[in-house]
C-alpha cells in the first residue's frame, strides 16, 4: 500500500516510511486523504468499526497518529506523532591531492562541509611557511544526483606557498579554502597564513578561521623559524617560532578557535637546524587548540625542536634537528618549518543528514 506525495512514495509497500525530510502538511493531508479514518476510543486507537486486516488508519482526533490494524488488534506506528523518517546520513572526506567528484545521495537536500587549504613550505633556509586555511559551511541547499568537484593540490615541496582546496559545482566555484605562503628565507617575515572566500549567495551560515604566519627569521646568527599551524573554526592558526626584526627570539603561539599550534624554532652560531612544522586541524568540527612550541638558543646539535600541537583533533607533527629527517607540516594544512618537509595537504569533509536542516553543522564539536 505505497503512499505518494506528489510523486512520490513516502509509505513503502512495506509499511516503511521513506523520503521524508520533515512533516510538512502536504505530507500529512496525502497521507490522510489515502488512508482510511477511524474513530477515537478514547483509548488511543481508532475504533475497529470498518477496519481491514492490514489496513493503515489515521486517527484524525489525535492529530494525525499512525495505526497498522492486523489480526484483529491494533498496532500503534508512531507516525506523525513520534514517527520518526527514514533518514539517510553519512560524510565523504576529500583528503588526496587530485580531481575528485561527489554526488548527492538521494533524498538529500542539504548539506554542511568544511575545506582547509594546504600548508606553505618553510624556506630552505630562514622562515617557516603559513598554515593553511579553513572555511566550513552550513545548510548548503543540494539535490538528488548534484555533483560537485573538489581540487586538493599536491603538498608543494622546496620553498613555496600552498595550494589552495576548491569546492564547485558546474564548472562555478563556492568556495576556497586557501593555501599559506611559503617562507621567505634568512632576514625575512615567515609566509602568511591562508584564508578563504566564499560566493555572495552563499554567504551565510558559514565561518572559518584564517591560518598562523610561519615564524619569523630576522637578525643575527643562523635563524631557523618554525611553520604557522593551520587555520581553526572560529580562529587563527598559531605563528611559527622565529626571531624579529630586534634580534629577540619569539616562542610560537597557541591556536585559536580549535586551529593548529606554531611550531617550534633555533637559533644556533654554528649553522642551520632544521626547525619543526606548524600543527594541523581535524576535520570533524571544532575542538581543542593546539599548542605553539618554543624557540630555543642552543649550540647543542641534538636539540631537536617540537612541532606544533594538532587542533581539532588534527595531526601534530615529528621533531625537526639537526639530523634525523624533520616532517612536513601536520594534517591539515599546517606550515613546513625551515628546511624541513613541505607544507601539509588540504582536505574536505562534506556531512549530510535528512530532517536535520539548522541543528547539524560546524563549528560544533564530532559533527557526523
Amino acid at each position: 500500500m505505497a503512499i505518494k506525495v506528489s510523486g512520490t512514495s513516502v509509505i513503502n509497500d512495506s509499511r516503511q516510511l521513506q523520503n521524508i525530510a520533515s512533516l510538512d502538511s502536504t505530507t500529512i493531508s496525502t497521507i490522510g486523504a489515502n488512508i482510511q479514518s477511524g474513530a477515537d476510543t478514547g483509548s488511543g486507537v481508532p475504533s475497529a468499526s470498518g477496519a481491514s486486516n492490514g489496513g493503515l488508519y489515521v486517527d484524525t482526533n489525535t492529530n494525525g497518529g499512525l495505526y497498522f490494524f492486523g489480526d484483529t488488534v491494533w498496532n500503534a506506528v508512531t507516525f506523525i506523532k513520534g514517527l520518526k523518517a527514514n533518514t539517510v546520513s553519512g560524510s565523504a572526506i576529500f583528503d588526496t591531492a587530485g580531481t575528485h567528484t561527489w554526488t548527492v545521495p538521494s533524498g538529500v537536500n542539504h548539506v554542511s562541509l568544511v575545506a582547509v587549504g594546504g600548508g606553505g613550505s618553510g624556506a630552505s633556509y630562514g622562515s617557516g611557511g603559513g598554515g593553511g586555511g579553513l572555511i566550513w559551511k552550513n545548510q548548503l541547499v543540494t539535490n538528488t544526483g548534484d555533483q560537485y568537484t573538489i581540487i586538493i593540490g599536491t603538498p608543494p615541496g622546496g620553498s613555496n606557498n600552498g595550494i589552495d582546496t576548491i569546492f564547485q559545482l558546474n564548472g562555478q566555484t563556492l568556495l576556497i579554502a586557501e593555501g599559506g605562503g611559503k617562507g621567505l628565507g634568512t632576514g625575512s617575515a615567515g609566509g602568511a597564513g591562508g584564508g578563504s572566500s566564499i560566493t555572495s549567495s552563499l554567504a551565510s551560515t558559514y565561518g572559518g578561521g584564517t591560518g598562523g604566519a610561519g615564524g619569523d627569521a630576522f637578525g643575527p646568527n643562523y635563524v631557523a623559524a618554525g611553520g604557522g599551524g593551520a587555520a581553526g573554526y572560529s580562529g587563527a592558526g598559531g605563528k611559527g617560532a622565529g626571531q624579529n626584526s630586534g634580534g629577540s627570539g619569539v616562542n610560537g603561539t597557541n591556536g585559536s578557535g580549535g586551529g593548529g599550534g606554531g611550531g617550534g624554532g633555533i637559533r644556533q652560531s654554528g649553522g642551520y637546524s632544521r626547525a619543526a612544522s606548524g600543527g594541523g586541524v581535524g576535520l570533524l568540527g571544532q575542538g581543542s587548540n593546539g599548542s605553539g612550541q618554543a624557540f630555543t638558543i642552543t649550540e647543542s646539535t641534538s636539540h631537536r625542536s617540537n612541532g606544533g600541537g594538532g587542533g581539532s583533533g588534527g595531526e601534530t607533527p615529528g621533531t625537526a634537528g639537526w639530523s634525523g629527517g624533520a616532517p612536513g607540516g601536520g594534517d591539515f594544512g599546517g606550515g613546513g618549518g625551515n628546511y624541513s618537509g613541505g607544507g601539509a595537504l588540504g582536505a574536505v569533509r562534506i556531512v549530510y543528514k535528512t530532517g536535520a536542516v539548522g541543528s547539524f553543522g560546524f563549528p560544533s564539536t564530532n559533527i557526523g
